[in-house]
């Protein structure tokens, strides 16, 4: 009888996705899907989650923008790099302008979402001249490092197991990764699977490493009081996992930043108020 499920390899699990969805950076296959026209708006995902959260909010802008949504990496259908320097924050944003270059994407606007608004502003700090305009989207801001027993071998690949055993049962899958959302009927059995089976590819080992590393305090300060870019920060009222409050009080080390809050709406916006986003997104960058 097997512990847990096997991981499935990368080309099975990409098999069936077009080709034209993947861009090759240093060798190896990144999968950020473009789509619509006029302005360019790049998509970043949360940690353990992908492009595929923002299906329901790309077909809502692509009559006004040209989306590119980009599974970092260890995530999605993105190729696991083995590398673990591939998973610091810094290498991350670096490869994220090697993504738009390949696109023909100089410069853009950036939605940042959880993880992904953190990669956003160190984005804005490195590179300045790609960045127009960045919504910061239940922005995760503080990475306190685990406590001391938990920073050794035994503790990191007992929770390595420990990560592969909840991804082999479904519904402990789901019940754990619900609190994500307000609105849990958005998150049904076949979503979850989708989810679950992503994080489940070949390469699980090096990802979960890189980011134990970096959440484990490798993760650089972020400049929030420079940011120069004009910034909207949006959050969700009853997020139970970057709180509203945590939000708010960012907003206001943002100079000039302006703060708009999504009622009935946990951690996963895109999913949970599409509409409502894609308002508040085409107010912010149709004004600014």
């Amino acid at each position: 009888m097997k512990l847990w499920e096997s991981l499935i390899p990368f080309d099975e699990a990409v098999a069936t996705i077009p080709e034209d969805n993947f861009v090759e950076v240093e060798g190896e296959r990144v999968h950020a899907p473009v789509s619509g026209r006029e302005t360019p708006l790049v998509l970043l995902h949360g940690i353990a989650a992908a492009a595929f959260s923002f299906r329901l909010l790309r077909p809502l802008l692509d009559g006004r923008f040209q989306t590119l949504a980009i599974d970092l990496s260890g995530f999605g259908y993105s190729e696991r790099p083995q590398g673990l320097s591939a998973y610091h924050p810094v290498e991350q944003v670096d490869r994220i302008v090697e993504v738009m270059k390949t696109r023909g994407i100089e410069n853009a606007d950036f939605l940042g979402h959880s993880y992904g608004a953190t990669l956003v502003t160190l984005l804005a700090s490195r590179h300045p001249e790609r960045v127009g305009r960045i919504i910061l989207l239940s922005p995760a801001s503080e990475f306190k490092p685990p406590p001391w027993y938990l920073r050794n071998a035994v503790a990191l690949w007992g929770c390595y197991f420990a990560t592969r055993m909840l991804l082999s049962k479904p519904e402990k899958f789901r019940k754990i990764f619900s609190r994500s959302y307000f609105r849990r009927d958005v998150f049904d059995e076949e979503t979850a699977e989708r989810y679950r089976r992503a994080l489940l590819i070949d390469g699980l080992r090096s990802s979960f490493v890189g980011y134990a590393q970096v959440l484990g305090g490798a993760f650089p300060k972020l400049a929030w009081e420079s940011l120069t870019a004009r910034t909207l920060v949006i959050a969700g009222r009853e997020d139970e996992i970057v709180p509203w409050e945590s939000c708010e009080k960012l907003s206001r080390r943002i100079s000039g930043a302006e703060f708009e809050t999504i009622e009935n709406c946990g951690h996963s916006a895109p999913e949970e108020q599409p509409e409502e986003l894609v308002s508040l997104i085409q107010r912010f960058l149709q004004h600014s």
